[in-house]
């Protein structure tokens, strides 16, 4: 049996070897919009026409090409699938590639798209297209198609002054993407100033194969239809359409056009954070470079400066001379984020909280990005749950329900506990971070994760994960196809896509521009080696095995008839062929005798 063990632990970690070492850079999954016409008998033509289609946009996508559109011609007319996909302008090849062959593969497994005649997939990289009707160079608004809106949950301060930049901004935008010619790249992007601390950044694309004017009434639709419904006036937002998309933020979102990105990233790249929320406390210092703004600059530095030194959490303190001018601080970065992504983000959020006009002269603030959360006050509240009123949890769901909610919700909320419970388990000091996932079908998969600040002990980790996962997520998310709610000392979140990193050992720096059929080769060589050296492996062990029974069995009889001889006389066994020579097949005239247990011969 142990050897067993040991033979099962050796395969496994093989086979998590190969999959740390095969893993790509993240895409962010937002939409997806699905026929209501469907093909109900699988392996039909059309089905292995549209599998022919999206495995040729995968691959051309992998060569360095951010558009393109294909066609695969059927017998007949209800047979032929059109398809696209379209890269975000910014984006560079190897993450394009990895984007499109992600939505493709997502389209060809998910229940709810697998049967469709069309769809459209929205990544935060990418957007994906089939149909079984021609849409090439045609803007499509068409109510089939819905487009996807999400605004920011905070509204701006002065809301009528910032929509009027808002507009003109994305208009110049929109100009701007839609002023090249048929073919090109249609993309934009400006900055303008809100203040002397903000900037309002915009992005506009069409896809390349619309003429100029339609690109621009595309655009138009969704700047001054669209955006007015979901958007004006927020922090921030988007809205995509298949053919066209803008979107707009407080924080520069997109990557620079000004000169073109190396093939692949290096091993010290830096990667993108993305801002979510922020509170700022009510109560503030008026007066400018009043000892306690000098003390929370110092605090903040310190913040920043530790998270550049591989800490995940860290609390500090700067004391002033009366208890009204001492800053409290503490930085947390999510379980799974790398060392140099956590120090990029405490950064940018240090930075946000000292310059932000809404925060800079908050007496208290909390800050959440997708990959850590700062948080300082004039009072301590270190071990403390804060789920205070003055500090409002940020709840973001997907605006897409499941198809069965109650069997959902059942594995949501029981698989979000198991995560909780090994989250709040660890010890004070030891990083309180834990990630589960859990079957939905066998097509589709739930990824969970929960975290606490490893100031808290396990009893209040748990209590707060507990407010969270049975107070707040009904209320927001239950039933969708995800969500994240984040509390100053605990988060949860939960998608139906992988949106964690893998706690095992870090992969190697970075893939090459071929890495994914490298990928695809070392994937097909362990499927075949694996299989063949586990059953030349077992087949060993099962000899071995029975020879040592055999060898167990000899001696026990020797033991039982003979006693303390069995020993002596166990070297005086021999092979059942020479036993035959030497007495000449038992012949008569070998035998001397005739005992108890048999004849005796000589």
């Amino acid at each position: 049996m142990a050897s067993f063990n040991v033979l099962f632990f050796v395969l496994i970690s093989i086979l998590n070897f190969s999959s740390i070492t095969t893993k790509a850079e993240d895409t962010h999954f937002l939409y997806q919009v699905c026929s209501k016409y469907r093909f109900t008998a699988i392996n039909t033509t059309y089905q292995n026409n549209l599998k022919t289609l999206l495995s040729s946009l995968s691959s051309k996508a992998t060569h360095n090409t951010e558009f393109y559109n294909n066609t695969v011609t059927g017998k007949t007319p209800t047979d032929t699938v059109y398809g696209l996909y379209m890269c975000r302008g910014d984006i560079p090849s190897d993450l394009c590639g990895e984007c499109v062959g992600n939505a493709s593969q997502r389209l060809s497994t998910n229940t709810e798209c697998s049967f469709s005649v069309a769809a459209v997939i929205w990544y935060d990289e990418c957007m994906v297209r089939y149909s079984n009707t021609s849409f090439f160079s045609r803007v499509t608004v068409a109510p089939g198609y819905p487009g996807y809106a999400l605004p920011s949950p905070t509204n701006m301060t002065d809301q009528q002054s910032f929509n009027r930049l808002l507009y003109r901004t994305l208009n110049q935008t929109a100009d701007e993407a839609a002023n090249a010619p048929m073919g090109a790249k249609k993309f934009a992007t400006k900055e303008a100033a809100i203040s002397i601390f903000q900037n309002l950044y915009c992005l506009a694309q069409c896809t390349p194969d619309l003429s100029p004017e339609d690109c621009r009434s595309c655009l138009d639709g969704l700047i001054n239809s669209n955006l007015p419904e979901c958007c004006a006036g927020k922090q921030g937002g988007r809205v995509l359409y298949p053919n066209c998309n803008i979107r707009f933020e407080i924080y520069p979102f997109y990557r620079s056009l000004e000169s073109a990105p190396s093939p692949a990233p290096s091993s010290n790249s830096r990667e993108d954070t993305h801002f979510l929320y922020q509170v700022c406390s009510k109560y503030r210092f008026t007066p400018i470079n009043t000892t306690y703004q000098n003390n929370l600059r110092t605090l903040l530095s310190s913040l920043s400066s530790k998270a550049t030194h591989n800490t995940e959490f860290y609390n500090n303190t700067v004391t002033g001379k009366t208890p009204a001018d001492t800053v409290y601080g503490l930085y947390m970065c999510r379980g799974d984020i790398p060392s140099e992504l956590c120090g990029e983000c405490v950064g940018n959020a240090s930075q946000r909280l000292s310059t932000n006009t809404e925060c800079s002269l908050s007496i208290a603030a909390v800050m959440w990005y997708d990959e850590c959360m700062v948080r300082y006050s004039n009072t301590s509240f270190f071990s403390r749950v804060t789920v205070a009123p003055g500090y409002p949890g940020y709840a973001l769901s997907s605006p897409t329900n499941m198809t069965d909610q109650q069997s959902f919700n059942r594995l949501l909320y029981r698989t979000l506990n198991q995560t909780a419970d090994e989250a709040a388990n660890a010890p004070i000091g030891a990083k309180k971070f834990a990630t589960k996932e859990a079957a939905i079908s066998i097509f589709q998969n739930l990824y969970c994760l929960a975290q606490c600040t490893p100031d808290l002990s396990p009893e209040d980790c748990r209590s707060c994960l507990d407010g969270l996962i049975n107070s707040n997520l009904p209320e927001c998310c239950a039933g969708k196809q995800g969500g994240r709610i984040l509390y100053p000392n605990c988060n949860i979140r939960f998608e139906i896509y992988p949106f964690y990193r893998s706690l095992q050992p870090a992969p190697s720096p970075a893939p090459s521009s071929n890495s994914r059929d490298k990928r695809s080769r070392s994937r097909t060589i362990i499927l075949i080696v694996v299989p063949i050296a586990i059953v030349a492996l077992l087949f060993t062990l099962c000899c071995y095995l029975l020879r040592r029974r055999q060898k167990k069995n000899s001696k026990t009889i020797l033991r039982e008839n003979f006693g303390g001889e069995g020993a002596i006389l166990e070297g005086l066994q021999f092979d059942f062929s020479i036993i035959e020579a030497s007495t000449n097949n038992f012949s008569h005239q070998n035998m001397i005798g005739k005992g108890g247990f048999g004849e005796v011969y000589k």
